[in-house]
């Protein structure tokens, strides 16, 4: 058992699980934002995930992203426009403009960005 209920009519009973290996975990409830964090952080981990390791810091809200090798795919998935800033310099592989520091992202839309290439 990882964690318990704390209180009302379940407290004492198990609100998270996992198996002794830890491959296997179970949520029996919806935890607040940082407990679920953490919890998502470790099944990635067990899971043998390696984390992010993009051109940028996530999470961003409203921001997904993918990462391929060196390209990084990324989308604005808000109906609002996003910034992401970036940590190193890539090149818009649409466009082969050579991208720094921060970057609009307009409402639902979308770079492919490369490293390595000048």
């Amino acid at each position: 058992m990882l964690a318990s209920f704390g209180d009302g009519e379940l407290a004492g009973h198990p609100a998270a699980l996992a198996s002794a290996d830890g491959r296997m975990r179970y949520l029996a409830t919806v935890p607040d934002e940082a407990f679920l964090d953490a919890w998502v952080a470790g099944c990635l981990e067990a899971a043998g995930v390696p984390p992010f390791d993009g051109p940028f810091t996530l999470p961003i809200d409203g921001i997904e992203a993918a990462r391929r090798g060196t390209t990084t795919f990324v989308t604005n998935l808000a109906d609002e426009p996003r910034t992401v800033a970036l940590t190193r310099a890539c090149t818009d592989a649409l466009t082969g403009e050579r991208l720094e520091g921060l970057i609009a992202l307009a409402p639902l839309g979308s770079l492919i960005l490369e490293e390595g290439q000048k």
